[in-house]
């Protein structure tokens, strides 16, 4: 998690329907609460298939 300003972002590792999943989140805050957000899951290939250590592609 890092936050600058308004606006505050999100990685982190999970499932989807089984599957491992990267969700990427966005969010712009106004006045103490979300005003707008943005989210971008990412399925994860096979570990075999990684090009680094972290399953990030």
């Amino acid at each position: 998690m890092l936050g600058q300003g308004d606006f505050v972002f999100i990685a982190a590792k999970g499932s989807h329907v089984s599957a491992p999943c990267l969700y990427i989140d966005l969010y712009r805050v106004e006045g103490g609460k979300i005003a707008e957000r943005w989210g971008f899951p990412e399925e994860l290939p096979p570990h075999e298939e990684w090009k680094n250590d972290n399953g990030i592609l």
